[in-house]
């Protein structure tokens, strides 16, 4: 099997799926009426309320929504083998993310730009509300964490891709002036951008930045923080979040954002010209879970899950990409074209780690089992080892490629951090307001709030990487928290008696495979006595079982066989 192939099999499948599946929803199920305004024209006046161009905003999301655990996710999966990472990373793209994106915006739309937790709460109350929405802030807080600690790692063990990676700050500010003042001006000054970056990474070679030496503070023998080249990354990148959420949208976040999807759209173009010039062959074996001591059930899909149907998907989409929303038409190239786009990306990843090894030998040496795997930084190192491989058949030295790769890995994790931080804001500010206090009631103060959260837990264990021992928690609240919004999507299906089954099918499948994943870790976590990860998971269960227990006795006639009519459910 040529790697090449992967992508022929594939791209014909996405391409269906956006023009007849997405159709059939918008049509049936989740219909888009450019006659009623979207939030963005709505009289709003903030600096997340801004329209954009249907291509810019398309770029935005996409770097936002991929920034997270695509690429992690796949290169994990990958270890079972490339048969059932492709089938799910194709089939779950169209009939789940895609469904996933869509439906959120929809749903949003629908009640006027709510927010997920506004959402829950119009369906179950001012309760299920709060809680909703400090689960939001629990899954931000972990994610946030996880990725500044990888943008850290890069920035310290790449040094000549950090100017390029600071570059963009300014071009992005520049494109933002140039289309402010000229507003017809085309997203064409976009297309240069990231030959640009990649030429400033192999500029900088002669002239890397670095910070050099670490920093050791200890108390009566007992170590407390441990400060060196990674950790001040994560602070700078923790700071410009911060700044970040203070200016529009428009004239910051939204450009930068678009750069990176621009640079992971010539990562993919550049594994797709290795594959056809070189015709890899795919060396990695079709099925390996008895290699890994591992059924595929749950975990594989568990983790390329988290890369498509994530809980935070749905936080971007409805906190972030709606409100800047033109015409609601663009909700299915966004919402479902979004899904369609990160789905590429993680093809590319699993054709990189498929076919980016010499033999069968080289690849099971890096994929030496689970253990030694189940690390988010092992997974991006084998990802950029095995990408260097592969694109040596275009000309580029590993001592290029590496960093050029790192520069986008490290601009998508950044584009999730600034808008993860503006939605984190926001939830903070809702639960804030609620408080009979005067203090952190300003958004500049809730934005360093939340910063400060993210930072808390990544230096909880003394070296910024505190983030890392919730890495499996953050996993399970990521789908928990994506079948909770999938349930109430089909709840408010339901009671307009629409249909429910493109609905139906990623809510089973995510519900059963994410509780059977929890509960198996939760008696390992008991066992190993891991007391915090155990607490953490113990209340997220209980929390959605809580859910659960309110949706079946509030909509007691929706959930059963017979009346699925909105009277019953009143």
């Amino acid at each position: 099997m040529k790697a090449l192939y992967l992508f022929l099999l594939a791209l014909p499948i996405f391409a269906l799926g956006y023009r007849f599946y997405a159709k059939y929803l918008v049509l049936s199920t989740h219909p888009l009426e450019d006659e009623t305004a979207t939030p963005a024209h709505q009289g709003k006046v903030n600096n997340e309320y801004s329209p954009a161009p249907k291509a810019l905003l398309y770029a935005h999301h996409l770097a936002s929504i991929s920034g997270g655990t695509t690429i992690i996710g796949v290169s994990l999966a990958a270890a079972w083998g490339w048969i059932p990472a492709f089938l799910w990373i194709v089939t779950g793209t169209v009939i789940a993310a895609g469904v996933y994106g869509l439906a959120m915006m929809w749903w949003s739309l629908q009640q006027k730009g709510a927010d997920p937790a506004g959402l829950g709460g119009a369906l179950l109350g001012t309760t299920v509300q709060h809680g909703i929405r400090l689960l939001g802030i629990g899954l931000l807080v972990m994610l946030l964490g996880l990725l500044a600690l990888i943008i850290g790692q890069l920035l310290d063990r790449y040094p000549t891709m950090v100017l390029a990676f600071w570059l963009q700050i300014p071009l992005a500010m520049g494109l933002a002036m140039v289309w402010r003042r000229h507003p017809h001006t085309g997203l064409w000054l976009l297309l240069p951008t990231p030959l640009l970056l990649l030429a400033a990474v192999v500029g900088a070679d002669i002239l890397p930045f670095t910070f050099g030496g670490t920093i050791n503070l200890e108390f009566a023998g007992l170590a407390l923080l441990h400060i060196d080249g990674t950790f001040i990354w994560m602070a700078l990148i923790l700071v410009y979040g911060a700044l970040a959420t203070r200016i529009p949208i428009a004239d910051c976040a939204r450009p930068r954002s678009a750069m990176a999807a621009c640079l992971a759209a010539v990562m993919v173009l550049a594994v797709i010209s290795a594959s056809t010039i070189d015709l890899a062959p795919v060396v990695a074996p079709t099925f390996n879970a008895e290699v890994l001591d591992l059924g595929v059930m749950p975990w594989l899909f568990i983790l390329l899950s988290g890369g498509a149907l994530a809980g935070y998907h749905g936080l971007i989409a409805s906190g972030s990409t709606l409100p800047q929303l033109d015409r609601q038409s663009d909700a299915r190239a966004i919402g479902y074209g979004g899904a369609i786009g990160d789905g590429l990306i993680a093809l590319s990843v699993l054709v990189v780690c498929s076919a980016g090894y010499a033999n069968l030998d080289a690849w099971q040496h890096a994929y030496t089992g689970w253990d030694a795997l189940n690390h988010p930084g092992d997974a991006l190192n084998l990802f950029l080892q095995a990408l260097a491989n592969l694109l040596a058949s275009l000309g580029l030295p590993p001592g290029i490629s590496q960093p050029m790769a790192a520069l986008v890995l490290a601009s998508l994790a950044l584009a999730t951090i600034e808008t993860g931080l503006r939605i984190l804001r926001q939830m903070l500010a809702a639960n804030l307001s609620a408080l009979s206090t005067r203090r952190l009631q300003t958004p500049s103060q809730q934005a360093w709030l939340g910063a400060g959260l993210v930072g808390l837990l990544a230096i909880a264990d003394g070296a910024g990487s505190g983030a890392l021992g919730l890495w499996s928690v953050m996993l399970s609240t990521n789908q928990i928290f994506a079948g909770l919004m999938l349930m109430m999507i089909w709840l408010y299906l339901r009671q307009d008696t629409r249909p429910t089954l493109a609905i139906s099918l990623p809510l089973g499948f995510i519900l059963a495979t994410t509780n059977w994943a929890l509960i198996m870790q939760l008696i390992h976590w008991f066992e190993t006595q891991s007391w915090i990860q155990l607490g953490a998971a113990g209340l997220l269960l209980g929390f959605e079982l809580w859910v659960m227990i309110i949706v079946a006795i509030r909509y007691k006639p929706l959930c059963g066989i017979n009346g699925d009519t909105k009277a019953e459910a009143q």
